[in-house]
């Protein structure tokens, strides 16, 4: 689908964001992120991915349910916090410090830094905070549109 048609079919199912997974050399390759209205306009950040580990990779018992956040403890890294609080704000999630958890939330997502400076994105479900997928290792982050 054209970028026209993919705005059209969100219109027509009442979604007034997008995101775009984009693939490069047979993988995923880049999430950009769109707002809907009378235009589409991608919203920063877009984010280029460096390996995936896809959910069904993971215990498959276990699945993340409808009732997310976003866990907002410090990941001591400038670039991994700007990009938690982008995502909470486009994908309209809570941003949660840890400690204990409202019983309605059942799974996070987390942000962390690897020891090669990369940001791994996880899914995890909760309480038993069992990571369920997918987990993404970001290469860069880009700001600018």
């Amino acid at each position: 689908m054209s970028l026209h048609e993919v705005g059209e079919k969100a219109a027509e199912l009442g979604a007034d964001k997008i995101a775009i997974i984009g693939r490069w050399k047979g993988g995923f390759g880049r999430i950009r992120l769109l707002k809907v209205n009378e235009m589409i306009t991608q919203v920063p950040p877009c984010i280029c991915i460096r390996s995936i580990k896809p959910q069904r990779e993971f215990d498959a018992a276990k699945k993340p349910s409808q009732s997310l956040f976003v866990d907002g403890t410090n990941v001591g890294n400038p670039e991994a916090e700007r990009l938690r609080e982008g995502l909470s704000s486009f994908l309209g999630l809570p941003l949660m410090k840890t400690g204990p958890t409202p019983p309605e939330y059942r799974a996070t997502m987390r942000l962390a830094v690897e020891s090669s400076h990369m940001i791994r994105l996880s899914f995890y479900v909760l309480p038993e905070n069992a990571e369920v997928g997918p987990r993404m290792t970001i290469s860069t982050v880009e700001w600018e549109t």
